[in-house]
């Protein structure tokens, strides 16, 4: 996975497919890829992710996400975790992923900085990975305002109806 990062939340929201909170489970598959980076051998592991609440995307209970990661594991301050985090720990997370085209598969949409692990009714950004300040600490409902915020704000009605002005006088064939 070539995974780009964010450069705000903004961004974020708007490459994002599907933004959720729900929990991990143990990994359902995994195979090896046979190959090798630095010494480590690439392995991708399909883990289902139970949906508590859906705040863009399809409304979804259960979807299965792809995941990328090494064998053996990188030390924990490697670069290479957050290009290729591998399996997650069971546990209540907040997510932002996109579809996986011609599949049933989700990926993270930016690698680790698509995912705030949720502990206390509270979102942690791990900084370390690339997440946001912003979203830090921010409670479930809080965080859900903050994304009505941002969606709002990056909804341009001037730009929309350019669009469909422009869509109705050039139709498609």
């Amino acid at each position: 996975m070539n995974y780009q990062p964010a450069s705000t939340v903004s961004d974020l929201l708007t490459q994002s497919d599907l933004i959720v909170e729900g929990n991990f489970h143990p990994a359902h598959e995994k195979w090896k890829l046979h190959q090798v980076k630095d010494g480590y051998e690439f392995v991708n592991t399909v883990q289902f992710f139970t949906i508590k609440q859906v705040w863009k995307g399809k409304n979804l209970t259960k979807i299965r996400i792809l995941l990328t990661g090494l064998d053996p594991l990188p030390p924990a301050k490697s670069p290479l975790n957050n290009e290729y985090p591998g399996e997650f720990a069971e546990g209540h997370y907040v997510l932002f992923l996109r579809n996986i085209d011609g599949t049933p598969f989700f990926q993270l949409t930016t690698g680790m900085q698509s995912v705030y692990p949720v502990f206390n009714n509270r979102l942690i950004s791990l900084k370390g990975a690339g997440g946001f300040g912003e979203l830090d600490q921010l409670t479930l409902k809080q965080f859900g305002q903050t994304l009505r915020a941002y969606q709002k704000k990056a909804f341009n009605p001037k730009s929309y109806i350019e669009k469909a002005v422009t869509r109705e006088m050039n139709p498609s064939p």
